[in-house]
């Protein structure tokens, strides 16, 4: 399990403790029937709220209300607790092919009442994963700014966005790798994480470059005003841009003089 962007100590410890007591029950044997889901299926639609997961391959998102709260790896668990319906709005999505491991709840604590200590790890956990989702939950919804994201798969080659169109929306880098380029020259890279198409945005003018997807990339995009809502709302969306816009002239800088990057 991690999280997206840079979430902040206090979200980053409970996601570590999350780790560390989901890492007890690593042995714990599920029964051998395996369930597939391709990329963008939602896996509530075929599981049971009764059922618990475990994430043999592929990465699974944690989305509410069209933002990316966690990222769900090989070998995390899905706790029924956090299954729960959430008034429709909490989904588990398939990033890519995603293989899963079932077995209902009961079944599994019933195995467990024979180790007082693993059921105790076990109810820990839950809470955990709880008081993670909660704490997520209010600092997504602090004053009342909710982005109505979406997410967008690109192929290798593919262009995300092309230089002289409109400035529509701004997009954050999930998971890939991308190249900046105007005209037919490279001048930089995005990396995962970095919030890119957003100088467009906020100077209200077209776009003066292009991004093409080095690798498969997963971007999120959220539309022009709301951006700018975002940016007046949370300052640290505004921290993590000046950081990605100075790396990236940096980047140009180096590919103009031929100098090494700064150790600054």
């Amino acid at each position: 399990m991690y999280l997206p962007g840079e979430p902040g100590s206090r979200f980053e410890a409970l996601a570590e403790q999350c780790n560390r007591l989901a890492r007890h029950f690593d042995q714990h044997r599920f029964p051998d029937s395996r369930h597939h889901f391709l990329p963008g299926a939602e896996l509530g639609q075929t599981v049971a709220p009764g059922d618990l997961l475990r994430i043999e391959t592929g990465v699974v998102y944690l989305v509410y209300r069209h933002r990316t709260l966690v990222i769900l790896q090989p070998g995390d668990i899905v706790c029924p607790l956090v299954m729960a319906d959430s008034g429709g709005a909490l989904h588990y999505v398939a990033e890519e092919k995603v293989t899963v491991a079932k077995q209902s709840a009961s079944e599994f604590l019933t195995q467990l009442t024979s180790n007082p200590d693993q059921l105790a790890l076990w109810f820990e956990l839950q809470v955990t994963v709880q008081r993670l989702f909660m704490e997520l939950y209010g600092e997504h919804t602090k004053i009342g700014v909710r982005p109505q994201a979406g997410f967008l798969r690109f192929a290798a080659g593919e262009c995300i966005l092309r230089e002289g169109t409109e400035a529509d929306y701004a997009y954050t880098l999930l998971k890939g790798r991308a190249v900046v380029s105007v005209g037919d020259q490279k001048v930089g890279i995005v990396e995962e994480g970095e919030i890119f198409g957003a100088l467009a945005v906020l100077n209200g003018r077209a776009r003066n470059a292009s991004v093409y997807a080095k690798t498969d990339c997963t971007a999120m995009a959220v539309p022009a005003d709301q951006f700018i809502d975002l940016i007046q709302a949370h300052p640290e969306t505004s921290l993590r841009l000046v950081k990605a816009m100075a790396r990236q002239i940096e980047e140009l800088n180096r590919r103009v003089t031929g100098a090494p990057p700064s150790p600054l």
